[in-house]
């Protein structure tokens, strides 16, 4: 935030977001990685959401099965 680190930060570093998807890291002119696309990175997560959510339902609809 140009705070100088006063206010605590969330989220993975651009070092981590590299290691898994590289295309959303950028750099500076010395080729160190310094941010990312965090827009992208949020639509990656919806998407792991969303399958996820489609597993439990398909989970919960066998169970329900199972207990009749």
């Amino acid at each position: 935030y140009g705070d100088n680190g006063k206010r605590l930060q969330y989220g993975p570093t651009a070092q981590n977001v590299e290691a898994v998807f590289p295309d959303f890291a950028g750099h500076n002119e010395k080729g160190e990685t310094i941010n990312y696309d965090w827009g992208a990175l949020m639509f990656v997560g919806l998407r792991a959401i969303q399958e996820l959510n489609t597993k439990i339902e398909q989970l919960e609809k066998k169970l329900a099965k199972k207990e009749n």
